[in-house]
């Protein structure tokens, strides 16, 4: 549900000839679906993958986030 919502929103910027930025984690089918999306209207798709080499870095960074977004449960 969630990709096919960001799905929607990409579809229409482009049919307004306007680009679109998303952040999120996808999938490769979902990532095979924007680039037919992108070549459906003339556009290209680019995918940055961002990484953090450092196991124990990101271990520590997962651990001590703490969102307190209301009505969200904190990630476990």
């Amino acid at each position: 549900m969630y990709h096919s919502l960001l799905e929607s929103l990409i579809v229409r910027q482009l049919m307004l000839d306007q680009g679109a930025t998303v952040d999120c984690a996808i999938t490769g089918t979902v990532a095979q679906r924007w680039q037919q999306i992108a070549e459906d209207h003339d556009a290209r798709l680019h995918i940055v993958e961002c990484v953090c080499s450092d196991e124990h870095e990101h271990r520590r960074r997962i651990e001590g986030r703490h969102r307190n977004i209301l009505g969200w449960h904190e990630v476990d």
